[in-house]
């Protein structure tokens, strides 16, 4: 399915997106970089404000396929990296007496791109659909929201997508690294590596 004029969107800023208990702001190495430099953190402060998080169960290929990203290798097993959640399971970065996020300006991709989700097809063309939790809750998608801009969204799609190719291969070798005893599995040496690349 590609971007028709049926998608229409507009964000009212509910908050609904950072607070679902089940949701995961998954983030890549340029999110954690930029937040990293825009918010001036330390590594101890970068590691406060994210979350490993680790399955206890062997995750099937299916739900991995499902994943946007892939999980790292970390000293407590592999894990999924995303923005912390507070034992309300709201976002770090949730600011609840005024419902908004407290660093909206440079939150990370998978935020800009909720509701929409994008990939390419089988003639290289991105394609771009509700996610299924958008559909579920957020109040943004409705016939009187306004149609999305095209062009604009195509543009981050596409920006966006070349992003997580990049993170993948990050990933990999971080993981490659590991079992060839190369780095040890830690996720403060997770986080030195990624600062220290030159991308």
């Amino acid at each position: 399915m590609s971007v028709t004029k049926e998608l229409r969107f507009e964000c009212v800023r509910c908050g609904k997106c950072c607070i679902d208990k089940n949701t995961i702001v998954n983030i890549t190495y340029f999110d954690i970089i930029r937040l990293y430099t825009k918010l001036k953190l330390n590594i101890d402060e970068l590691i406060h404000i994210l979350g490993f998080y680790i399955f206890k169960q062997s995750l099937s290929k299916e739900f991995l396929s499902k994943m946007v990203i892939s999980p790292v290798n970390t000293e407590k097993g592999s894990a999924f990296v995303g923005l912390r959640k507070l034992e309300n399971h709201h976002c770090f970065f949730f600011n609840d007496k005024n419902k908004e996020c407290k660093i909206h300006n440079i939150r990370p991709d998978i935020c800009r791109a909720f509701p929409f989700s994008f990939f390419n097809n089988k003639n290289q063309e991105i394609n771009i659909i509700y996610t299924e939790k958008g559909k579920q809750y957020c109040v943004g998608i409705n016939e009187n929201s306004p149609i999305i801009n095209e062009h604009k969204l195509k543009d981050f799609a596409n920006k966006f997508l070349n992003v997580l190719k990049k993170n993948e291969d990050i990933i990999k070798d971080w993981n490659n690294n590991i079992s060839k005893i190369k780095q040890k599995s830690s996720v403060r040496n997770f986080l030195k590596y990624l600062l220290d690349l030159e991308l």
